[in-house]
């Protein structure tokens, strides 16, 4: 048996495969429209960002208390204290310290800081 080509047939295929190509490049059209809409709707606020910066600094502040705490048991394991008027100033330092390195090491180690991960901020890398 030969296939022959019946040329009305073929057309019918031709139509349909082109038919086809137009659906599947209007869904990707609407799909990358949606997609635009989601970046302009997700637009990196002013309150977001403070948002954002508050939660990381109350954090920050956490740690530096801990530490301060940390430091103070280490050093009165050894026999001294830390007189209550310098708590502040070993605060201040742990805080400063803190503040530095916590970016730093949350970024490397998770991506984010902890604000930018609840609020939803990314920081994205450009060439």
């Amino acid at each position: 048996m030969s296939k022959e080509k019946n040329p009305d047939v073929e057309k019918r295929i031709k139509t349909t495969e082109v038919i086809k190509r137009n659906d599947v490049e209007k869904k990707l059209e609407e799909d990358c429209h949606i997609e635009c809409k989601r970046k302009i709707n997700n637009k990196i606020t002013f309150f977001k960002s403070l948002e954002a910066i508050v939660i990381d600094q109350i954090s920050i502040f956490i740690l530096s208390l801990i530490c301060l705490l940390l430091f103070s048991l280490i050093v009165s394991i050894f026999g001294y204290f830390i007189l209550s008027s310098y708590y502040i100033v070993f605060l201040f330092i742990a805080y400063v310290s803190i503040s530095i390195l916590y970016p730093v090491i949350m970024e490397a180690c998770i991506g984010n800081t902890i604000g930018r991960k609840i609020c939803n901020l990314k920081i994205l890398e450009t060439e």
